[in-house]
């Protein structure tokens, strides 16, 4: 039989060297006869594949009897097991898609590159990205002991061209995003409250909320939903210190320059009469859009 690898030593350290790509690569062993039997493992291999794949079996069961048994399936729930509730929910849901139906219930050590290509062409981004997490999680755990494809190797994702939107549409989007955040508002604010009412006493004259992180409408209209929804059952004062809320907005169209100290005041003047307002639970989007 024809001897595709050659056997030689560097540092003390056995490497083989294919004859038919060139290619070198260690055993990371110094015994000679360890290196003796990977070498005519791999000399038996490249001249009868099939016995390969068998010895790569007898092998791996040696070392883990269920790394040969796994399938996909075993993988993709324990991919799905991690993370909160939302992101399980949403993985269970990304691999109920049809293109992981090709490698399911295959074995994961007998998957090869060409099978996991066509998943990849069945699918979009979402499948593309959700492969390569099962992927590097299976080599990570121990359950794949090689890769099936290497990194640098995995294609592009494949994304649709982008297009634009009628008018009609970015208004039921915007309407949407609108509902969104003042939902969020609210809950923040519901929250917050409860919290504060279980923690501060009554005799406690006011809160001053720090209300730096966040854009100036965002604040105002975070202080106006606690005052708003809360009114009557608040025993301090909700405010916020004369802090990013009401400054933020003028100090960036000064900037240090004599010509825009007029425009400054007057931002500075609206951010404060809208924080007023929330101040009394009045504030609306509309004080923004009319500079009131």
């Amino acid at each position: 039989m024809k001897q595709r690898y050659w056997l030689f030593t560097r540092g003390g350290v056995y490497y083989v060297q294919d004859t038919e790509t060139g290619q070198q690569s260690s055993l990371q062993t110094r015994d000679r006869d360890e290196a003796d039997r990977i070498r005519a493992a791999k000399n038996e291999a490249s001249a009868r594949p099939t016995l390969g794949l068998a010895l790569a079996r007898a092998y791996l069961a040696a070392y883990d009897p269920e790394m040969v048994e796994r399938t996909w399936t075993h993988l993709m729930a324990e991919f799905s097991a991690t993370g909160g509730p939302s992101t399980q929910a949403m993985r269970r849901k990304v691999l109920r898609r049809k293109p992981f139906d090709l490698i399911r219930k295959k074995r994961i050590t007998e998957t090869t590159a060409d099978q996991l290509r066509a998943v990849l062409l069945a699918g979009g981004v979402m499948v593309n990205h959700t492969l390569r997490c099962l992927h590097n999680l299976a080599i990570g755990m121990g359950w794949l002991p090689w890769p099936i494809i290497p990194p640098k190797l995995w294609p592009k994702p494949r994304t649709k061209p982008k297009r634009g939107i009628g008018e009609q549409q970015y208004q039921v989007r915007l309407t949407d995003r609108q509902q969104d955040e003042v939902e969020a508002v609210d809950e923040v604010a519901d929250a917050t409250v409860k919290c504060l009412l279980r923690t501060v006493p009554a005799a406690v004259p006011g809160i001053a909320f720090l209300s730096g992180g966040q854009p100036a409408e965002l604040a105002s209209a975070r202080l106006n939903a606690m005052n708003a929804r809360f009114k009557a059952r608040l025993p301090w004062a909700l405010t916020y210190s004369f802090a990013r809320a009401i400054q933020q907005p003028a100090l960036e169209i000064w900037k240090g320059d004599e010509a825009n100290v007029s425009a400054a005041q007057q931002a500075l003047l609206h951010r404060a009469r809208c924080n007023g307002a929330a101040r009394r639970g009045e504030y609306t989007a509309a004080m923004e859009r009319t500079g009131a």
